[in-house]
């Protein structure tokens, strides 16, 4: 008898905090969201990344005005990938604030020294922003074996 009255107690304040957990008024609503650019590492240099460098858009969308929807507090990795020797690798070096509305909750988004992402947050709702703001922004890249960096700039846009 004492055992069945411990297992209903036990059951009875599992439910009721389940009940409170999963009537939280403000649920976190941010997700995580992969922005990858790719790149034909053979064939890349300044004068042709138009032609080598893309996010998989539609064709006759060019990179600059290529846009990437968000919701406010997403989480955001830029990966780079090459299209055309998988040995070879794209380093997003830096994301960096050009023009319009800043969205992302920093200027300046950097690699750590040995990750080839790099991570940045959308601003909240609170933060001054509001759905239809579009912000400008460079991905400054490399490519292993090539000495130079290279840049494109792409918007992001609150949904």
């Amino acid at each position: 008898m004492k055992t069945i009255k411990h297992f209903s107690i036990v059951m009875i304040v599992g439910l009721l905090s389940f009940g409170f957990i999963s009537c939280d008024p403000q649920p976190n609503l941010s997700s995580q969201k992969t922005i990858t650019l790719y790149v034909d590492t053979d064939n890349v240099n300044q004068s042709n990344l138009k032609a080598t460098c893309n996010f998989g858009q539609p064709s006759g969308v060019s990179n600059e005005e290529y846009v990437t929807e968000v919701n406010f507090d997403d989480k955001i990795t830029w990966v780079g990938v090459s299209t055309s020797n998988t040995k070879v690798k794209v380093k997003i070096k830096k994301i960096e604030y050009v023009s319009d509305d800043e969205i992302l909750t920093k200027r300046k988004n950097r690699n750590s020294w040995f990750s080839r992402v790099v991570k940045g947050k959308v601003k909240s709702a609170d933060d001054d922003i509001k759905q239809g703001d579009t912000e400008k922004y460079l991905i400054e890249f490399k490519v292993k074996g090539i000495k130079e960096r290279f840049i494109i700039d792409p918007k992001l846009r609150i949904l």
